[in-house]
Order: C-alpha cells, then sequence, then structure tokens
C-alpha cells in the first residue's frame, strides 16, 4: 500500500486501449534477438512445467516449450512456437469489437487459442468412377 492507497491489478481492459496498443503484447513482432519474456508477456508455466503464452489454459499447442527443455531444445521451440503465439493475438484482436467498453484479454485469448487451436481434420470424399444411374432408369432396367 502507498500513499495513494490499495493497488487493484485486473485482467479486464477497455476495448479501445486494447485496439490502441495492439503490440503491447508481442511488442512489435521484431523477435530474433529479444529475451522471450519481452516478446510474450506474461508467460505462464502450468503445473505441468509447459510454457505458455499470455495465460493459464491456453491450447498446448500454442506452448512456447518446457521449463525442462535443453538451450538447444528451447530454442528450436521458440523459433517453432513463437509464430502461433503471435497468430494467435492476431486472432484476438480480430475478435474485438470497438462497439463493447471492456474485454478480459487473458480469458479471450486462453478462448481464442481453443478456438483456432484444433487441427483441421481432413475428411475424405469418396468419388465415384463412374456416377450411379438416376433412381428412375435403374427400376426401368429391372
Amino acid at each position: 500500500m502507498n500513499d495513494q492507497g490499495p493497488r487493484v491489478r485486473t485482467d479486464v481492459a477497455p476495448v479501445a486501449w486494447v485496439l490502441a496498443h495492439r503490440d503491447a503484447h508481442g511488442e512489435g513482432r521484431d523477435t530474433a534477438e529479444r529475451p522471450l519474456s519481452e516478446v510474450v508477456n506474461p508467460l505462464v508455466i502450468d503445473e505441468r512445467g509447459a510454457v505458455l503464452p499470455f495465460a493459464y489454459g491456453v491450447r498446448p499447442r500454442f506452448g512456447l516449450g518446457s521449463i525442462a527443455d535443453t538451450p538447444t531444445a528451447g530454442a528450436r521451440s521458440r523459433r517453432d512456437a513463437l509464430p502461433r503465439s503471435l497468430l494467435l493475438l492476431d486472432s484476438a484482436h480480430r475478435e474485438l469489437s470497438p462497439h463493447e467498453p471492456y474485454v478480459d484479454w487473458f480469458a479471450l485469448l486462453a478462448h481464442q487459442s481453443h478456438r483456432i487451436g484444433r487441427p483441421r481434420r481432413h475428411v475424405p470424399v469418396a468419388v465415384r468412377a463412374h456416377p450411379r444411374p438416376a433412381r428412375s432408369q435403374s427400376r426401368a432396367a429391372v
């Protein structure tokens, strides 16, 4: 506590501020030489040791590695996973409506990670070499 009274921190932010400060998370996209904690902030370590971007509950597909990773594995994980984290940020920003006053930003990121993080399923389509005759034609032949 200070002379101004207690400070309260919340994950709810004015939508207008989030839209105006789009690079506040994922700072400017120049990520090669910067510490990971400057590029993705906050970093969350879950109960399994997975390093997740932005919020607890983010789909593991967006994970940035593990606290148990070796430096080489950590660098590879960062190189491979960081673009997905930035994709997640872009997706969450597109979901914002300037007509809404507030957003629970980190909850939105976790929600979006599950929405866009599902692998696309390939559904094979059967293709017939010879089309079936129309139903009326097949009855006439009987």
